[in-house]
């Protein structure tokens, strides 16, 4: 099977791939992108896949498939190959070993665990923190689970996103015009990370003062 990121539609990766190579020396992340798209579009693994929802396109390291939104997988826009070689640059982390994404990886079941109770004890913790601190505390080390998690997604998304823009200049699946406003787009794209981030170390730093607060008290 093969990924859809040419911004003419789903279209095999090797034809386009194949022009830029043979016309100028690759650089060394587009190398990298070329070996892990083979190595995820060999003939047993199913390398793509349309997904139902809005932004819901992400890479799958568990059947190693780039899962892709109606728009973005149909889109012919400079934003949907942005989105589309963004993804591929996750499986490019996948195949290279990337350490912060292996990282992330060994870190869901967590944040999977932590992510559902976090909200109640946090809630618990604050309204017992008189007669029971220890249960703000644990909500404290419940939500640091999640805030290290979102932490570490930062320079996973930005590789990926300077990983698919390499791809995207030196296959010319972007020309000169376009190659600054798929730029624009990732750029943007890795802001909700940086911001989502920051949230989540401020909201830690506010419950760590209302337990050292509850503490004291």
């Amino acid at each position: 099977m093969t990924l859809p990121i040419s911004p003419l539609g789903p279209a095999e990766i090797a034809p386009a791939i194949q022009p830029a190579t043979a016309a100028a020396q690759p650089g060394k992340f587009q190398q990298i992108l070329e070996g892990a798209i083979q190595a995820v579009t060999r003939p047993q693994a199913d390398a793509k896949q349309a997904v139902e929802g809005f932004l819901s396109d992400h890479y799958n390291p568990a059947n190693k498939t780039v899962n892709l939104s109606p728009d973005v997988y149909n889109g012919n826009s400079i934003s949907s190959a942005a989105v589309a070689a963004h993804e591929c640059g996750h499986a490019v982390q996948h195949a290279t070993a990337y350490r912060w994404l292996a990282l992330r990886s060994k870190l869901v079941p967590a944040v999977q665990v932590s992510s559902g109770l976090v909200q109640w004890v946090l809630f618990l913790g604050v309204i017992m923190i008189k007669s029971f601190p220890q249960l703000l505390l644990g909500g404290i080390i419940l939500f640091a689970v999640t805030t290290l998690f979102s932490l570490i997604t930062l320079p996973v998304e930005i590789d990926a996103s300077r990983r698919a823009l390499v791809w995207l200049n030196h296959t010319n699946v972007t020309n000169p015009m376009e190659y600054p406003k798929a730029k624009n787009a990732l750029k943007w794209a890795a802001t909700t990370y940086v911001v989502a981030a920051l949230a989540s170390v401020v909201i830690l730093i506010q419950y760590i003062l209302i337990y050292a607060g509850g503490r004291r008290n």
